[in-house]
């Protein structure tokens, strides 16, 4: 909830003042330092915020797959460590946004975006890298971790039911 909170006021903070302001504010043309770190963490809260719903949906399933060790695989001191190590990738990964990226002009518009030398490089490589952060990889965390938990329910709804009935065979042949 703190980091999808932290995306929230990051990244459309903007666009609230857009529309609530004066027509037309971007707080991250108020200068180059505004752009740069607007940018930056705006793109590392967005991927973190979903690189947490994998993480909390790959705890789920070791929970459900390991019942009995859940407790001693993921203690909090482990998993704020894997966070932590994780939201540091993030930032390293992004690095490249700071140096690289400036306000200029667009179509006879002012945007905070890649330098000239470096759309291609942002358009041709990042977006994928981008992508696959954002999306991709947390996507395909959590659906292999969701079939791997309903699979486990799903046996174990199926096991009880075939206890179940062998009992009630046991008592209603008995009579």
């Amino acid at each position: 909830a703190v980091v999808d909170t932290a995306f929230i006021l990051v990244v459309h903070i903007n666009d609230w003042t857009q529309h609530k302001t004066i027509a037309g504010f971007d707080i991250r043309l108020t200068g180059i330092f505004a752009c740069k770190i607007f940018s930056y963490f705006a793109s590392i809260l967005r991927q973190l915020s979903s690189f947490t719903l994998a993480f909390l949906t790959l705890e789920r399933c070791i929970a459900v797959s390991m019942p009995l060790k859940a407790k001693q695989i993921m203690t909090r001191k482990r998993l704020l460590l894997a966070w932590s190590i994780m939201a540091l990738f993030l930032m390293v990964v992004n690095l490249h946004i700071i140096p690289f990226w400036v306000i200029r002009a667009d179509f006879s518009r002012l945007r905070c975006q890649a330098d000239v030398p470096y759309v291609s490089w942002d358009k041709d490589y990042w977006f994928w890298i981008d992508f696959a952060l954002y999306f991709f990889i947390p996507f395909t965390i959590i659906a292999i971790c969701n079939v791997l938990i309903i699979s486990k329910l799903y046996a174990a709804q199926k096991k009880r039911g075939i206890e179940m009935n062998v009992g009630e065979r046991k008592d209603s042949s008995s009579e």
